[in-house]
Parts: C-alpha cells; sequence; structure tokens
C-alpha cells in the first residue's frame, strides 16, 4: 500500500512538472503552489490557503490535467477517493499534505507532498530540534505510526519507516528560515470531525 501511494504522490508531481513545463513553453505561468499563482483564473497565493485541498482543486480544475489526475491519486489506506469536486473539496478524501510558497530555485530533494499522517507544521521544520518521529499520529490515516511517504519536488518518492524518519532525512539538506524558503507553509489535508460529517449529511437532506 505505501509504494503504491508513494507512486501516486510520484505520479501527482510529475503531472505538476510536465503541465508546467507545457505551459511555460507558450508563456504560461507554472502549476506549483506558489505565493502568486495565476493558473486557475485569479492571483493566488497558496501559502495562505486553508487547506491542501484548496491548491489541489485548482489544480484539477484545469483542463491540461484531465488526462494526467484522477480521484484515486488523493485516496487510499482508508481515506476513499472523492466522486467529484464537491465531494473532495469537503475533507476526508485526501491523503496528502502539501508544502506551499517554496523559493522558485528550491531543489528538487525539496520534500513536496507527504501523507497527512505526518502532522507538522513549518514551525517544527524550521525547530533543529524536533523529533519527527513524535509527529506521526497513530489515529490517523494512511499509515498511523508506522511510516510517512515522501514526494520530493522533483519527483523522488521515499517510504520513511518510523525509526529513520529524522528531520535530515525527511529535509534530505533543504532550509526553512527567515532568507531561504520563508514564505513556505505546510498546507495539511482537511480530515472533517464526526460533527462535520453529521452536518454536511443534513445540508443535504432533501
Amino acid at each position: 500500500m505505501a509504494l503504491k501511494k508513494a507512486a501516486d504522490g510520484k505520479a501527482l508531481v510529475l503531472s505538476i512538472i510536465s503541465g508546467s513545463n507545457e505551459r511555460e513553453a507558450v508563456g504560461k505561468s507554472s502549476l506549483w503552489p506558489s505565493v502568486a499563482a495565476d493558473f486557475s483564473g485569479a492571483t493566488n497565493n497558496y501559502a495562505q490557503a486553508p487547506d491542501a485541498e484548496a491548491y489541489f482543486s485548482d489544480l484539477v480544475a484545469l483542463p491540461c490535467m484531465k488526462d494526467y489526475l484522477g480521484w484515486f491519486v488523493f485516496a487510499g489506506g482508508g481515506v476513499p477517493a472523492a466522486t467529484n469536486l464537491e465531494d473532495f473539496v469537503e475533507g476526508d478524501r485526501n491523503v496528502w499534505n502539501v508544502i506551499a510558497g517554496l523559493d522558485e530555485d528550491a531543489s528538487d530533494a525539496t520534500p513536496f507532498l507527504f501523507t497527512r499522517n505526518l502532522d507538522i507544521t513549518m514551525d517544527d521544520l524550521r525547530d533543529e530540534d524536533v523529533n519527527l518521529r513524535k509527529r506521526l499520529d497513530a489515529r490517523e490515516k494512511p499509515f498511523g505510526r508506522k511510516y510517512v511517504v515522501v514526494v520530493r519536488k522533483g519527483g523522488a518518492m521515499e517510504v520513511l519507516n518510523r525509526r529513520d524518519l529524522t528531520r535530515e532525512v525527511f529535509l534530505c539538506g533543504t532550509v526553512f528560515n527567515s532568507a531561504t524558503n520563508r514564505h513556505a507553509t505546510v498546507l495539511k489535508a482537511k480530515v472533517r470531525t464526526v460533527v462535520d460529517a453529521l452536518q454536511s449529511s443534513s445540508a443535504r437532506a432533501p
């Protein structure tokens, strides 16, 4: 299952790279979630987006992505696939957190996607003493405290067991501070509570 999710994450990143290259060849902006992205019909600062779904939903809506992306790339490990865009943005249909607002020249080794069971913020990545193993959430799908899937900006994928999950391994040389990647933000997958789900069901009832 972990390798399948890693492959899906890699496909997602490669679709962003391919789509960006195609667009840039005709003078259009890239598809990365930057602080001044304008691929969705409006300029967006994705470093201020409320969740990962805000970025992914804009990405999936693009005509150039229809041959690359399906809802399955966001699902797995007990997280069901969305049936449509509305279903997706409501939450619990996405396993991926994403780091938005990276510098344009961020290296290919920069972590870009990681499964949502690693519950971290940018403060954690700036903290040289952070213990990432303790940030694995046993209650969270898809992999609890067993391991985390990471996909890097260049498309490389890794399945990191809990024992191997150190700050150094996760960051792979990436720097997050007030000068480098200073706008970077972790956009978390939207996880609905039981109350959220009940309210959503009530709202849909005739």
